[in-house]
């Protein structure tokens, strides 16, 4: 461990609301518990306990849990999201099978894609009238995606359930 990280035994620093607040402002900035201990000059175990461990580095967390702190509505994103490489992430050895957590840096991320993801993104009435539109011009599935810019299975389903309401 780097020196100027461990307290000398005996010589422990009360903490002072100076303190809190520049443990607060380190954490903001995204930094690792040795980084803040290290810059305030404590034990990384003196800012894991002072903190209440809200500052971990990669901590278990469900795809939920990480699609609720990102604020995402789908924790499908988030699987994709680390499969693609864009957010920083790796199955830990919590859990089992599919209940396996993610752990996750909760810097910033590598890249999050710009828009919403296109699942759970709901169809508008003048979407609907394009594609009712189209249909009852004989257009094939393919095209009316195409046209409108959805997956293939997304349409069919939107124009059973048009069909059927």
């Amino acid at each position: 461990m780097p020196r100027g990280v461990y307290s000398i035994p005996g010589r422990r620093k009360a903490w002072t609301p100076d303190d809190d607040m520049t443990l607060d402002d380190l954490a903001a900035q995204g930094l690792s518990m040795p980084q803040i201990a290290r810059r305030m000059g404590r034990s990384v175990n003196s800012v894991d306990v002072r903190s209440g461990g809200r500052i971990r580095g990669l901590r278990p967390m469900s795809a939920r849990q990480v699609a609720a702190l990102l604020g995402i509505g789908c924790s499908k994103t988030v699987s994709r999201w680390i499969a693609e490489g864009w957010l920083r992430g790796r199955k830990l050895a919590v859990g089992a099978g599919a209940a396996r957590r993610w752990g996750v840096s909760e810097g910033r991320p590598a890249h999050i894609p710009g828009g919403r993801p296109r699942h759970r993104n709901w169809y508008t009435s003048a979407e609907d009238r394009t594609l009712v539109a189209l249909r009852d011009a004989g257009h094939p599935p393919d095209r009316i995606a195409a046209a409108v810019g959805r997956p293939i299975g997304s349409v069919r389903k939107r124009l059973w359930t048009l069909s059927r309401s």
